[in-house]
């Protein structure tokens, strides 16, 4: 019996600074998808890391938290340990076997993910998209008439803007919160798929001067 290929998409909310080298996780969202359907989702708070003044994005977030630690739909923990057993069960109960993030070269090689998905075949969303549809001439004009590129010139691919342009809504705010950032990295990667097109596979994004994809003047 044939058997799809099961993808996770994989998102955490870290405290800690840009450039440390490992950052304690306080939300970790996942999507496990084939390329049809949606098969499961993941949302899990560690308690332990719960720190809204040292958390990216944690100051604006707190009535958030609060709300979500009282839906029982979300898995709570107590320390990072308890949180990486319950998400490497999800991806064994899933049958998950490529996992994949929007820079992969933080959330697989900087959080407490990074033991999970060791291993394991792996993409970086935004290398994809670079690879696909930041190739086109209409994303690039797309960039161009929003300002939507660099200091350097080239067009930029946050998560927030890629889901702009495959989304339609130019409006549109990232939410920054682990589970909800999976759901549009996700539809991201159906309009990666979409295309038809190869791309990169088990790299990071690395540096950013690699991915140069040049607004027209």
């Amino acid at each position: 019996m044939f058997q799809e290929k099961v993808f996770a998409v994989i998102d955490t909310e870290t405290t800690g600074g840009v450039k440390d080298p490992y950052c304690p996780t306080y939300h970790l969202g996942a999507t496990a998808l084939t390329r049809r359907e949606i098969k499961s989702t993941l949302n899990i708070v560690v308690l332990s890391n719960l720190d809204m003044e040292s958390a990216f994005y944690g100051k604006q977030k707190k009535e958030y938290y609060r709300n979500l630690l009282k839906d029982p739909s979300v898995v709570i923990c107590y320390t990072e340990a308890e949180a990486k057993a319950i998400f490497s069960e999800w991806l064994t109960a899933n049958n998950v076997s490529c996992v994949c993030a929007h820079n992969t070269s933080f959330d697989f090689c900087r959080t407490c993910v990074r033991e999970c998905v060791e291993g394991m075949e792996f993409f970086d969303i935004m290398f994809a998209f670079y690879d696909t549809i930041a190739q086109t001439k209409r994303y690039r004009q797309f960039c161009a008439e929003n300002g939507y590129y660099t200091a350097s010139n080239n067009c930029r691919m946050t998560a927030e803007i890629c889901y702009r342009f495959v989304s339609g809504n130019n409006e549109f705010i990232e939410e920054h919160t682990a589970l909800a950032d999976t759901t549009i990295e996700a539809e991201i990667l159906r309009a990666v798929w979409a295309t038809h097109k190869g791309f990169t596979r088990n790299a990071h994004k690395g540096d950013f001067r690699k991915l140069q994809v040049h607004c027209p003047i």
